[in-house]
């Protein structure tokens, strides 16, 4: 994306900023792997400069994880709170997400701890996207 296409940008509160950035994150990672989304990609498409992305996430796996959150938070307010525990298929729902999430961080804490050079970040070699 050449600067003359990318989006205009304009002064902000740093909530909606950081809003704007996480929905538009959301978008490129819906359309395209983590792999082949920098972001140089984020920043371009949110009208941003990258430094500013740093500033509120630090890394593309942090934004990466706060789009997740946030679908997760939006999943939650959908099914809503009194479903709890009055519809066994969301309860299983429910639970199978919360073990995946746990699984998912546990094994993350594992490979930091036994492989600290090992980065799932977009500085690792491995992971094919350029910022």
């Amino acid at each position: 994306m050449s600067m003359r296409d990318q989006a205009p940008r304009r002064r902000m509160e740093p909530d909606a900023r950081r809003a704007e950035i996480l929905g538009v994150a959301r978008r490129l990672f819906g359309a395209r792997s983590y792999s082949t989304v920098s972001t140089s990609d984020i920043a371009a498409e949110a009208g941003v400069a990258r430094a500013l992305l740093n500033h509120y996430f630090g890394s593309k796996r942090q934004v990466h994880l706060d789009v997740v959150e946030r679908n997760r938070d939006m999943w939650l307010s959908a099914i809503g709170l009194e479903a709890f525990g009055h519809d066994p298929k969301i309860d299983q729902i429910m639970l199978k997400a919360a073990s995946r999430e746990w699984l998912v961080r546990t094994v993350l804490h594992l490979v930091n701890a036994v492989f600290p050079a090992v980065r799932s970040d977009e500085n690792s070699p491995r992971s094919g996207a350029t910022s």
